[in-house]
């Protein structure tokens, strides 16, 4: 009497999500958590926050910077949706991972280091950082990025967010316009490199499609003595 197979180990939450959204999809919640975000931060007086303890220094807030950020986003998703390459996957990663993984640490740093909450903390830390880490770990999983590629976005994501803080949305346009170059060309070249091989595979394999076998060679008379 065989012993009865062992029940497999419960499956994550995110693995569960993961085999019925895929990242195209998933990047969806990235805008939303941003909605969210910006309602938390006006409900509770961000910008007269960020007065009080930073004064006049610093970049002014640019009234229509919602609706550019919200659109750049979109146009990433729409892009990598369309195209579904690596370089356009990470181009919408590092997006949101400047403008939402590294707003939550800023949240909570300035938080603690004035002692005054910073509205807009608790959508930071309860929807952008387990939404980005999910969305980086997708890309993983799905293998539109490595786990190196993944650390390079994380860094330079740190430093186009910082320099935002710094000098103000010009970083942002002017990043975007540079990794948008740099996506154009990697796209082109692995666009490229795909179109010279699968010809190949596909003409082999529509030419033995179309071509009937041949037919078997005739077999030699018998010898005669």
């Amino acid at each position: 009497m065989h012993d009865p197979a062992p029940s497999p180990a419960p499956r994550s939450l995110p693995a569960r999500i993961a085999d019925r959204v895929p990242l195209d999809t998933a990047l969806l919640l990235a805008p939303l958590a941003y909605c969210v975000h910006q309602i938390e931060e006006s409900a509770g007086g961000f910008r007269a926050w960020r007065e009080r303890h930073y004064g006049s220094t610093g970049p002014a807030p640019n009234p229509h910077l919602f609706a550019i950020l919200t659109a750049l986003g979109l146009l990433c998703i729409l892009w990598f949706s369309v195209r579904r390459s690596k370089p356009t996957a990470a181009l919408a990663l590092l997006f949101y991972l400047t403008m939402q993984l590294h707003n939550a640490l800023y949240h909570v740093g300035a938080g603690l280091a004035f002692a005054d909450y910073s509205p807009g903390t608790v959508t930071a830390v309860l929807l952008y950082l387990p939404i980005n880490l999910f969305l980086l770990w997708l890309g993983m999983r799905e293998q539109w990025i490595t786990r190196a590629g993944a650390g390079a976005l994380l860094a330079v994501a740190g430093g186009l967010y910082w320099a935002f803080e710094l000098i103000g949305p010009v970083v942002i346009g002017a990043g975007f316009v540079l990794a948008t170059l740099v996506v154009l060309i990697a796209d082109r070249r692995a666009g490229a490199v795909t179109s010279g091989r699968v010809p190949t595979v596909a003409t082999g394999a529509a030419s033995s499609a179309r071509s009937p076998a041949s037919p078997p060679a005739p077999s030699p008379p018998p010898f005669e003595h």
